[in-house]
């Protein structure tokens, strides 16, 4: 796949026609579409470690993903993916599978729009709560970053992250969203058009659908949110000094 992408003229499709393991994070710097076919793009496990995975694709340019199959059961399984350019998600499934940390999708600096397809956590990891780390997020929108969901589905399954965890800008117009802790969790801009908001919640996990912080700004036009009210969460909770409208 490594040779497939590096010779491919920018602009080009990359189709996958079987499975295949990533040696190392492959490194995007042309325009290019991925097909993934209903095949799996995974990552073998980073050096030395027994449990994290490598990271499957750094985007810096601009890059689609879909899957042309009928079933769309095509997926990149692997710690996560960072994107510094212009990423887009058609179809298929991204999932960061370790249970100790990684980001499904985090979009560092460039936008990330999502039409379809899913967005997923695999595996929760309760030893991270006692030495202090984290377990895998489903999108993380960094600082001066854009994330825009206008279709899919997000399922994060982990005690101690967020569905949708926004510092920079993010706009939702429709899709799903679900999560066991704060379905999404906004320090920066966020407008909300449309979509669900649902969190399952765990006895003793804060359950929001929607958690907006301190300095802050949260426009809801629409929407549906459903937080867990018996464990401690409510459908939207705003810190003292958030702005929502």
């Amino acid at each position: 796949i490594e040779d497939a992408i590096r010779f491919a003229d920018g602009g080009s499709t990359v189709k996958l026609l079987a499975g295949v393991t990533l040696s190392e994070t492959y490194v995007n710097e042309k325009s290019l579409t991925l097909d993934l076919n209903g095949k799996t793009l995974s990552t073998a496990l980073a050096d030395g470690s027994t449990t994290n995975h490598l990271y499957a694709i750094q985007n810096n340019a601009e890059l689609t993903i879909t899957d042309s199959s009928d079933a769309k059961d095509g997926k990149i399984s692997a710690r996560g993916n960072f994107n510094y350019g212009t990423l887009t998600l058609e179809a298929g499934t991204i999932e960061a599978i370790d249970g100790n940390g990684g980001y499904a999708v985090r979009n560092y600096a460039g936008s990330f729009t999502m039409n379809g397809g899913t967005i997923a956590t695999t595996l929760e990891d309760d030893h991270q709560v006692d030495n202090g780390g984290y377990d895998a997020t489903t999108v993380r929108v960094d600082e001066g970053a854009t994330f825009t969901m206008n279709g899919g589905e997000l399922n994060n399954i982990c005690d101690y992250t967020c569905a949708i965890d926004n510092y920079g800008t993010t706009t939702v117009k429709g899709g799903k969203a679900t999560s066991v802790h704060s379905t999404v969790s906004n320090y920066g801009t966020m407008t909300i058009n449309g979509g669900s908001f649902t969190c399952n919640g765990l006895e003793g996990i804060t359950a929001h659908a929607l958690v907006v912080w301190d300095g802050s700004t949260t426009t809801i036009n629409n929407g549906t949110f459903d937080g867990k009210d018996n464990y401690n969460g409510f459908n939207v909770c705003a810190e003292a000094g958030a702005n929502v409208e």
